[in-house]
């Protein structure tokens, strides 16, 4: 009897994955990144975008905590945060970062909210105009889609658009913008 050779496998070995890899724009660079929210740089440095637009936002327009009430002296404050009415981790692609659903809130009211405070929080925001519905409707469709970095990188530049028509902006914003508009 003969010696059965051994299979050959129709896989390359230790062959390596290519990627494609882009340098992150400086527009984009001059945006901190944030540590509360967000998978890789871009998401990072979006959730800090988003936030600081909804603090400033709901300070110059509300002056108070979403949920609580409560006033607020600044939005830099650390008793600011931008709290979302529907949970971030439920949230599906971009809408973890839609401002329809994330509004300013006492860090005690974001990290440990009674069920008062909830629903106070959604009385609150569906005054404001909110739709839960629609954001449900609009949420649920992109149910398993995954967030590009395009996706990401528009929205960053649709908000820095924004944030240029609020009263006040953060320290960074400048640099982040005519880097922008110099592209």
């Amino acid at each position: 009897m003969g010696r059965k050779s051994p299979k050959k496998t129709t896989q390359a070995k230790n062959k390596p994955i290519k990627t494609i890899s882009t340098p992150v724009p400086n527009w984009i660079k001059a945006i901190p990144e944030s540590k509360a929210h967000g998978a890789g740089t871009y998401q990072k440095r979006l959730w800090k975008l988003t936030s600081d637009y909804v603090r400033i936002r709901d300070f110059y327009k509300y002056g108070r905590c979403a949920a609580t009430g409560e006033h607020f002296s600044d939005w830099k404050s650390a008793n600011v945060q931008a709290g979302h009415l529907k949970n971030y981790a439920t949230c599906n692609g971009l809408y973890k970062f839609d401002v329809r659903n994330i509004h300013a809130q006492t860090s005690r009211s974001n990290r440990f909210p009674t069920y008062d405070d909830h629903m106070n929080f959604r009385a609150e925001v569906e005054k404001r105009g909110y739709d839960w519905d629609l954001f449900e409707k609009e949420n649920n469709a992109n149910n398993g889609c995954r967030l590009y970095d395009s996706d990401v990188i528009k929205a960053l530049k649709e908000l820095l658009h924004k944030m240029k028509e609020l009263p006040e902006q953060p320290e960074y914003f400048e640099r982040a913008y005519n880097l922008l508009c110099e592209q």
